[in-house]
């Protein structure tokens, strides 16, 4: 309190020149005024906030650190654009409060599993860490990635075997030596996972997942680091005593180690090896040439629906929230089970579905099941609702419960097709983010290895003409199928983007239709297909969109002409923008074409003579 009032004097004084303040020479002489300290910080810092360092975009996700309990110690969540936070609990006046900012001393992520583990992953970033768990495979990383080294407790890791799996940059290779040293002090062994020559710079273990690369593989071989004291005085690689042997039953099923009897998978059959081990490099090359090609003996695809859909496809289909996607996925799977035909095609065996939905009340999911049951009869379809079989019996499926949940299903029930209704609903986590689809890329491949087909429903964005999210959701899918509203009527237009499937022979089956649900069911005519809005055109009409919208809270002032106008910050306009999918984003970042879009898309709109900017801020003059 002394301080204080000493303070409000010495302001007094130096501003008003009527106050004299009562201190010793010597503390005078020593003693820098208020004003002189304002005057020497807007030296060095400036007088106006950064505003640009304050603002946040939307969350996208929190990563949760946990003790060995399971409880809640600390958290990090990721903004959009990419930007991170942490929170912890600090004591405020004797009690515990959740505030942000990191703890003295950073606990690991996935502390729970790496406390029942001999063998664990070091990764760079948590958002890496679940992907690759969902290998089976237990990983973590440190609060703060690479820079985090020093102020991280590794006391969990002690005398465990670490892989670490560095990103291929430069603070990526002095994570992964500082890091390795931290281990080796703690009586660790360390291996370091290899990054192939031929990968770019920053490539990494979500890079490896994203493009379909053997994950598993690359931690196995990972070479272990001198100064390691195995028992038997031996160095070597991270071979099956490593992580992977650390893997359930469960998760060797969810990682494509086992097909739905238990026997080895159809690519693992045909070449007489068990998935991980090392391929012989001359057998491999020999199986390559066209003339193997020409005689490999593969079994004939298993055609659920005349010549579209088959027990290795892999169908996206897109619609708009209300355009009637369950009412085609689930007639579509009743039809398939009953070998019935639906809309132009032709039914070709019964088979055994799984619909698994994620958004309906079980009274809604009912009265569609009776509407379809009343078409094509009682059929050997299983319907999963989470009202039915309990909130927590279907975790979201890019998590490693849920994956091994689905293997246990896909046991038991040894379906031909899996309907998935819908990705928004079945996962968690944002899916403008890759992270959150990440998971998803290697279980849709261990799917088809099994000959089940797959049919995944998906929402559109504010952007109706495309799926909502990454587009890297469709890389590892055969089939896009748009639904999409006319206007005037009930019916909906049907055209395929993408088909791996059309053939000249079968161009018929895959031509655009115009169909509608009646009282008997699915029908069907031949399509017309409207001309599409360009591009450019629709990332003119969102940028005008997404103006006028915030232009609605701001003050007006004066323009370049001194008339009031409602100026909006260009930042602000491409972050909304960013937020509600208009512009797509990779790995947090814009890439270079949206920014070209987003810099077109306003350009075209000054050109009108409608808007005008400063450079800073845009509004409308007219």
């Amino acid at each position: 309190m002394q301080d204080f009032d000493r303070s409000i004097r010495e302001i007094a004084a130096d501003y008003f020149h009527d106050i004299e303040l009562d201190q010793p020479a010597w503390t005078a002489a020593r003693r820098i005024t208020p004003s002189e300290k304002i005057v020497a910080n807007k030296k060095q810092w400036g007088d106006k906030p950064k505003d640009e360092a304050e603002i946040l975009g939307p969350p996208v996700a929190t990563y949760r650190y946990l003790d060995v309990n399971g409880n809640v110690i600390a958290a990090v969540t990721r903004y959009e654009p990419k930007t991170f936070r942490p929170w912890c609990f600090r004591e405020i006046d004797g009690e515990m409060k959740w505030m942000i900012g990191s703890p003295p001393v950073r606990p690991i992520y996935h502390l729970p599993e790496v406390s029942k583990s001999d063998v664990v992953v070091l990764v760079e970033g948590e958002g890496k860490a679940d992907a690759l768990a969902t290998f089976g495979v237990v990983t973590t990383s440190l609060m703060g990635g690479a820079n985090a080294v020093a102020k991280t407790d590794w006391t969990p890791l002690q005398g465990k075997t670490v892989v670490v799996w560095p990103d291929n940059d430069a603070p990526g290779r002095n994570f992964c030596t500082d890091a390795t040293a931290a281990l080796l002090s703690i009586g660790c062994k360390v291996f370091v996972v290899q990054i192939p020559a031929d990968k770019p710079e920053k490539w990494d273990c979500a890079n490896c997942i994203r493009e379909g690369g053997d994950a598993g593989a690359l931690v196995a071989a990972a070479v272990e680091v001198a100064g390691n004291n195995n028992d038997d005085g031996s160095q070597g690689a991270a071979g099956t005593s490593g992580a992977n042997a650390n893997a359930s039953s469960d998760d060797a099923a969810g990682a494509g180690g086992t097909s739905r009897s238990g026997q080895q998978s159809g690519h693992q059959q045909q070449h007489g090896r068990a998935s991980g081990s090392k391929p012989d490099p001359d057998l491999e090359r020999h199986e390559l040439l066209v003339s193997a090609w020409r005689q490999r003996e593969l079994p004939p695809r298993d055609y659920l629906l005349d010549g579209v859909l088959c027990t290795t496809s892999r169908w996206l289909v897109i619609g708009e929230t209300g355009v009637g996607k369950t009412l085609f996925g689930l007639e579509l799977g009743f039809a398939v089970a009953a070998a019935a035909n639906f809309l132009i095609w032709k039914g070709v065996r019964p088979a055994r579905v799984m619909y698994l939905d994620g958004e309906m009340p079980a009274e809604t999911l009912k009265e569609r099941v009776e509407s379809a049951a009343s078409v094509y009869g009682e059929v050997e379809l299983y319907a999963y609702n989470r009202d039915v079989i309990g909130d927590g019996a279907m975790p979201p499926l890019n998590g490693s419960a849920g994956q091994q949940w689905l293997w246990r299903e896909i046991e038991a029930v040894k379906p031909d097709l899996i309907i998935f209704d819908a990705i928004m609903s079945l996962l968690v986590g944002p899916l403008s983010e890759e992270e959150t689809w990440l998971p998803m890329t290697p279980l849709i491949r261990q799917i088809s290895s099994q000959r089940i087909g797959q049919v995944w429903l998906h929402h559109t964005g504010h952007d109706t003409s495309k799926g909502f999210g990454t587009k890297t959701m469709q890389w590892q899918l055969d089939t896009v199928l748009m639904l999409t509203k006319n206007d005037g009527d009930r019916s909906l237009t049907l055209e395929f983007s993408k088909a791996r499937l059309r053939r000249p022979e079968t161009e018929g089956l895959f031509k655009p239709q115009t169909i509608r649900r009646d009282a008997p069911g699915w029908t069907s005519e031949p399509g017309n297909v409207k001309p599409k809005e360009s591009a450019s055109e629709r990332k003119r009409a969102w940028f005008q969109q997404v103006y006028n919208n915030l232009a609605l809270d701001v003050t007006p002032s004066p323009g370049h002409t001194a008339a009031p106008v409602r100026k909006v910050a260009i930042t602000a306009i491409r972050g909304e923008m960013i937020k509600r999918g208009f512009l797509a984003t990779e790995d947090g970042k814009l890439p270079a074409r949206e920014r070209v879009a987003f810099q077109r898309a306003r350009e075209e709109l000054l050109r009108s003579g409608q808007f005008a900017t400063d450079g800073t801020a845009f509004w409308r003059v007219k």
